[in-house]
């Protein structure tokens, strides 16, 4: 009998990008959901949970930073891997970065099976 799916939560106001990303993984079996921000990201964490977030950093509302700290302080997730994915080099937010419970770090633009083969590692 397969096991459930995993869903992988996509954190990305750029709609293309989020758009793309939800077909990605949707279309190799995982429960997908998406937010646009921080705060809707948050609210979906509450009522439907996740295995794995995606997780840009420039977003307005919530961006992923005070998203990060958020979840990295509640304990019903800090244990949820993260897996950032941004324009700005891992270098330039290094003191930021620090303070969150990242599993890795992706810069855009990135090759989709290399981000596919890593999400699969996290969670396998």
């Amino acid at each position: 009998m397969p096991g459930v799916a995993k869903t992988v939560l996509i954190v990305e106001d750029g709609e293309t990008l989020n758009k793309m990303l939800r077909f990605l993984f949707s279309a190799r079996n995982y429960k997908v959901e998406s937010a646009k921000n921080g705060l809707e990201a948050l609210d979906l964490l509450e009522s439907k949970g996740a295995d794995l977030i995606l997780l840009d950093l420039m977003m307005p509302t919530m961006d992923g930073y005070e998203f990060g700290e958020r979840i990295k302080n509640d304990s019903r997730f800090n244990k949820t891997p993260v897996i950032v994915l941004s324009t700005l080099k891992e270098s330039q937010n290094r003191d930021k970065l620090e303070s969150m419970n990242i599993h890795a770090y992706v810069q855009k633009p990135f090759n989709s099976a290399e981000l596919v083969a890593m999400v699969e590692k996290v969670l396998a």
